[in-house]
């Protein structure tokens, strides 16, 4: 029985240091912003619209993210990219567009009821920028209500591994 114990100890202990020297690197999204699961994290070399990027939140919106507990605190953001430098995008009291193409809807008030921020007119995304944008669910709090982040933020890019 000491032997077992000792064996199941070595492999806790030895799992997360192979695991982060030769497993993939994963993260866990379990937001609706983007399917829930788990996803393979790569460098970001070339930006696209539509691939999707973890990012540290926004310094800005940061007293939002994690005073409403939308996010574990510390926890980045799993945002597609909705628009690139040169891009134009717009935001009315009912509607996000980016370059001329409604892409979704604005809320006044978060799931709790809670005031959300005011983002209206017309911007192009300035170079080293782009526009954090979820099409896969209307309610995601991104760049329709904080506009533009920098690239610089961006962690990796991600590919899901096992959406549910």
């Amino acid at each position: 029985m000491l032997t077992f114990l000792a064996l199941f100890i070595g492999v806790v202990e030895l799992t997360p240091m192979i695991w982060h020297r030769w497993g993939p690197d994963l993260t866990f999204n379990y937001t609706e912003s983007e399917p829930i699961g788990f996803y393979l994290l790569r460098p970001l070399r070339h930006p696209k619209r539509g691939m999707i990027v973890e990012l540290a939140v926004p310094a800005r919106v940061r007293y939002l993210v994690y005073g409403r507990r939308w996010l574990q605190y510390g926890w980045p953001m799993l945002k597609g990219i909705g628009a690139l430098p040169g891009d134009r995008y717009c935001v009315t009291d009912h509607a996000v567009f980016i370059n001329g193409k409604r892409r979704g809807p604005i809320s006044t008030v978060d799931t709790q009821g809670l005031p959300l921020p005011k983002l209206r007119g017309c911007f192009t995304v300035p170079a080293g920028q782009f526009l954090p944008f979820s099409d896969h669910s209307p309610k995601s709090f991104d760049g329709r209500y904080f506009g533009t982040v920098g690239l610089s933020q961006v962690r990796d890019e991600v590919r899901p591994l096992w959406t549910f």
